[in-house]
């Protein structure tokens, strides 16, 4: 039975595959041509989470799968259907740190940290007799701006580089008319909007404080941008190139070990999922 590592691993060569394939996973995005590839995978209570949201809508994208739902075998009979014949399931994992209080010493409790971790195995439903149920709704690049304005960004509009500045909390973009196109400016705002969300006062991830601090979490940082810039891109149907990007992340492969890239996958997706709440909020509120 495989462990979380060896599922890291397993990951982490597909996305290094795409790269090498397409010298970044933004331009992979701009591959995808199989409609209805594009929702995002759910389970029935929701958007999959961390490394299991990149490897389910990568089988999406390689098997031409036509829906963003996810069941175990025993769901898919809960809801009257069957798999069917000849198909393969892929595996998605869950992974907790669990801290088991024990006897008490010297009058102070100790804790013991315990990694929890399983696999199953899901189908979508497109490999089911309940092929045609589960498209998600799909955004327009309009809505980022309703996303821009709940979340209370900060941008800025000058010069010839795209870059959050974490000091002053704003994101400066060069002119909109600068670009080739809207969509090339959005795929730019949106890379260093991921950056934005992972200072202390938002998501607090490692790597965005140790950015300046080593090449290891600057390589981490970029790609859990870069990751994040696939999702949000995707879910906001947004198409366009990267303009004055950092550093692909090809360049610093040498970097991000299994781990690395595990890390960087679930905090791509707990980025995803922190902004999107913020929008999902304001159509609640509008409802």
């Amino acid at each position: 039975m495989k462990n979380y590592n060896e599922f890291c691993n397993e990951q982490a060569e597909k996305l290094f595959q795409i790269i090498d394939m397409h010298e970044g996973l933004l331009k992979w995005r701009k591959s995808w041509n199989v409609e209805g590839c594009l929702s995002f995978p759910k389970s029935m209570h929701g958007y999959y989470q961390g490394v299991n949201l990149w490897n389910l809508l990568h089988m999406q994208i390689d098997r031409g799968l036509l829906s963003d739902t996810w069941l175990t075998f025993n769901q898919v009979k809960q809801k009257g259907g069957h798999v069917l014949k000849g198909v393969k399931g892929t595996q998605v994992c869950f992974f907790k740190i669990k801290e088991d209080e024990t006897e008490e010493v010297d009058t102070a409790d100790k804790q013991k940290s315990m990694a929890l971790f399983r696999l199953y195995t899901v189908f979508n439903l497109d490999q089911t007799s309940l092929a045609g149920q589960g498209i998600g709704e799909k955004q327009s690049p309009e809505k980022l701006q309703t996303l821009l304005t709940a979340l209370g960004v900060q941008i800025s509009e000058f010069g010839n580089r795209a870059f959050f500045n974490p000091k002053e909390d704003v994101i400066v973009m060069p002119k909109r008319e600068f670009f080739s196109s809207n969509q090339d400016y959005d795929s730019t705002l949106l890379h260093e909007l991921v950056h934005w969300s992972g200072v202390e006062a938002r998501l607090n991830r490692t790597c965005a404080s140790d950015y300046l601090k080593s090449d290891a979490a600057h390589a981490e940082e970029e790609l859990v941008a870069e990751i994040g810039l696939v999702f949000l891109a995707s879910y906001f149907g947004i198409s366009g190139d990267l303009v004055n990007h950092a550093s692909y992340v090809a360049s610093w492969k040498q970097y991000l070990d299994a781990r690395a890239v595990g890390r960087a996958m679930s905090q791509a997706s707990k980025a995803f999922n922190w902004l999107i709440a913020h929008l999902e909020e304001r159509k609640k509120e509008a409802a």
